[in-house]
C-alpha cells in the first residue's frame, strides 16, 4: 500500500510523506541535478525554480501540465533520464494526484501563501518587471524579501551583444610572447604600496571591467604604450582594487557587453586597506616627519575594531607603535615594484 497525504495537502505534508521517504536519498544533501528536497530547502528548490534538464519550471503554480515535477513522477516521454524516484518503486496514481492537486491550487507554502510568478530584468542597476505597469526592486529589497521567505528567484545570465566574430574573447598571459615556450611563468605579487601589474593581453577593449575572484571590482586597465585594443607589444597595465585577504587570486577582464577573459593568477602580500583609512592614518603623523611611511601589515583588520581612544586624530606616533601590532612606522622607502612568484606553466 502507498500512503498518501490528505486530499488538501500542504507542502509540509507532501514533503514529509512523499519526498522524505521516496526522494531525499538522492535529492538531499547530495542535491542530484541541483535539487534538494529536504524540508528546509525543498519549497525554494521547486516552486518557480527552473529545471536543469528542460525549459519547464520544476513547479509552475496552478499549471501541473507544465510542471516538470509531474512529468518526472509520471515518466512521460520527453523527460531527461528516467522516471522518478530513480529505480522505483514509483509513486502510485493516488500519490501523484495529491501532488497535482497541490500544484493546481497554486503550490502554496506551509503558511498558505501562493507564489506569484514574476519575470524581472536587470536594467541600469535595478530589477524591473517586464509588463505594462512594471514594478522595480533594488538588490537590497530582493535580498530582504528572500530573507523574509517572500521571494524565491532563479537568476539566469545572458550573453551581451558584443560576442560575435568581431569581438573575440580577451586573453591574458604572463609578460612575453605568447607563441614561445618559456618554461616557468612569473606571476605578479601586489601589495598595498604597489597595486599595479604589467602583463600581456590581447583583444582588451576600452571600458573593460575588472573581475577578481569572480566579483567585479573597481580599477583601471590601459596599454603600457598605445591605445586599447591595439597595445604596443600586447602589453597592458592593470590596477585592480585588491582583495582584503592575502594569498593567490584570479583576475579576469570582461569587455563591455562582451566576453570574459581566461583567469590570470596573481598574489597579494597584505590586505589592501580602504583609501579613507590610509588617509586618516597619514593625518595622525605630523608634517615635520615627511620621511615616515605608514605600513598596514595585518592581512585582515577592521577600523571599528580599534578602541575609540586609538581613533582620535591627536594620537601620537609613539602610542600607535607601542599599542598596535597592526600599524608600524618606518623611515625606509616603500617597495618600488612587484615581487614575482614562479609557477610551472
Amino acid at each position: 500500500a502507498h500512503p498518501a497525504p490528505t486530499r488538501s495537502p500542504t507542502f509540509s505534508s507532501i514533503q514529509s510523506q512523499i519526498f522524505a521517504p521516496k526522494c531525499v536519498r538522492c535529492h538531499g544533501a547530495g542535491a542530484n541535478a541541483g535539487l534538494d528536497l529536504r524540508a528546509a530547502t525543498g519549497f525554494a528548490n521547486l516552486v518557480n525554480a527552473a529545471s536543469t534538464e528542460t525549459a519547464l519550471l520544476r513547479v509552475a503554480p496552478g499549471d501541473p501540465e507544465n510542471s516538470y515535477l509531474i512529468h518526472k513522477l509520471e515518466g512521460r516521454s520527453g523527460i531527461v533520464g528516467s522516471q522518478m524516484p530513480k529505480d522505483g518503486p514509483f509513486l502510485s496514481a493516488e500519490q501523484i494526484d495529491v501532488v497535482r492537486s497541490w500544484l493546481t491550487a497554486g503550490a502554496a507554502d506551509n503558511n498558505g501563501t501562493i507564489a506569484t510568478p514574476v519575470a524581472l530584468q536587470f536594467v541600469d542597476g535595478i530589477y524591473v518587471e517586464g509588463d505594462d505597469d512594471p514594478e522595480s526592486f533594488t538588490r537590497a529589497e530582493l535580498v530582504s524579501l528572500a530573507a523574509a521567505g517572500r521571494f524565491v528567484g532563479t537568476i539566469t545570465g545572458r550573453l551581451g551583444i558584443n560576442v560575435d566574430v568581431d569581438n573575440p574573447q580577451p586573453a591574458l598571459w604572463s609578460l612575453g610572447p605568447i607563441q614561445q615556450q618559456r618554461g616557468l611563468q612569473e606571476f605578479p605579487t601586489l601589495s598595498g604600496f604597489d597595486t599595479t601589474m604589467v602583463i600581456s593581453a590581447r583583444h582588451v577593449r576600452e571600458g573593460a571591467n575588472l573581475v577578481v575572484d569572480g566579483r567585479r571590482v573597481l580599477g583601471d586597465v590601459r596599454c603600457q604604450d598605445g591605445r586599447l585594443p591595439n597595445c604596443v607589444d600586447e602589453t597592458i597595465v592593470v590596477k585592480p582594487t585588491l582583495p582584503a585577504v592575502p594569498g593567490m587570486h584570479f583576475l579576469q577582464i570582461q569587455n563591455p557587453n562582451g566576453l570574459f577573459s581566461n583567469d590570470y593568477i596573481f598574489f597579494t602580500e597584505v590586505g589592501h586597506p580602504p583609501p579613507s583609512f590610509l588617509a586618516e592614518l597619514a593625518a595622525l603623523f605630523p608634517a615635520r616627519r615627511p620621511s615616515t611611511q605608514v605600513m598596514v601589515s595585518g592581512p585582515v583588520w577592521r577600523r571599528d575594531s580599534l578602541p575609540q581612544s586609538r581613533r582620535r586624530s591627536r594620537l601620537s606616533c609613539s602610542a600607535l607603535e607601542s599599542t598596535s601590532p597592526l600599524v608600524t612606522t618606518s623611515s625606509s622607502p616603500p617597495p618600488t615594484g612587484p615581487n614575482s612568484r614562479r609557477t610551472p606553466s
